[in-house]
């Protein structure tokens, strides 16, 4: 069992999808999936090994679980712009945040460094 329960195990968060993590007998969290609970009241999960990179089965403890951060795909576009003092400042713009920014119309706009909108996959601050 590992003590580290930043965000607590939660049943019916589990039951409604949301991912959890999984302490091995290492004491290595790694990602896991809630499947069910049987019969006897026992909690099934698959974990991914991070020895093989494959998912395994187990009957798992409410103390060996926890609720993982949750991950969201973001869309961005970088840029390079002049601040007041004049240094070159890299800026991006956040189509989520700001849909009617254009940074092409400030005049301290230099250059795109993507033109084209990139994704990445993050953990926002608020779910870890």
């Amino acid at each position: 069992m590992n003590n580290d329960k930043s965000k607590p195990f939660d049943l019916e968060a589990a039951k409604a999808g949301n991912p959890v993590e999984y302490c091995n007998k290492g004491g290595v969290w790694t990602e896991a999936e809630f499947v069910a609970v049987n019969r006897a009241g026992r909690l099934v999960v698959v974990f991914k090994s991070p020895d093989t990179n494959t998912w395994m089965p187990i009957f798992a403890e409410e103390d060996d679980l926890r609720m993982a951060a949750k991950k969201v795909t973001v869309r961005y576009r970088a840029y390079l712009w002049k601040d007041k003092d004049g240094s070159i400042r890299p800026g991006i713009t956040d189509p989520k945040k700001m849909p009617y920014a254009n940074p092409e119309m400030g005049e301290e706009f230099i250059e795109w460094i993507h033109r084209d909108w990139q994704e990445a996959e993050i953990t926002p601050p608020e779910s870890t």
